[in-house]
């Protein structure tokens, strides 16, 4: 019988592209790691303002369940408005029902969940046109 593989520890690091904020998170994370990304955020906003945030969570690896998602979603929502954001990760981690997104959205935040890095491109263009 074989061991899982050994976790590696969830990483964020932040990037510009133009006048938006790339935000790249990798490794193993829970979901208490991810509600900590979200005030990371808003203080790199805070350091260089952006018109929107790309969140490339491809290499992220996470077994959220329902409530995770609900809860992650209310997270992204803010106390102030923040520009629009668009966060991609592997097909198997999105929620086809979206209901992180949803729960984020019905509290004001402008973001949307892609498995397609060149669809949420598309999206930010549009939302910041």
């Amino acid at each position: 019988m074989s061991s899982p593989p050994p976790a590696t520890p969830p990483e964020v690091h932040f990037s510009r592209d133009g006048d938006w904020l790339i935000v790249l998170l990798h490794g193993d994370a829970d979901l208490a790691w991810m509600k900590t990304v979200i005030p990371r955020v808003v203080a790199e906003l805070d350091r260089a303002p952006a018109v929107a945030v790309l969140m490339d969570a491809r290499g992220l690896r996470s077994r959220m369940g329902d409530l995770d998602r609900y809860e992650l979603g209310v997270s992204v929502a803010q106390p102030r408005p923040l520009p629009p954001i668009a966060f991609v990760a592997m097909e198997e981690f999105v929620d086809p029902r979206r209901l992180g997104e949803l729960a984020a959205r019905n509290r004001g935040a402008n973001m949307r969940v892609f498995a397609d890095i060149a669809a949420a491109r598309e999206w930010l263009t549009a939302a910041t046109a």
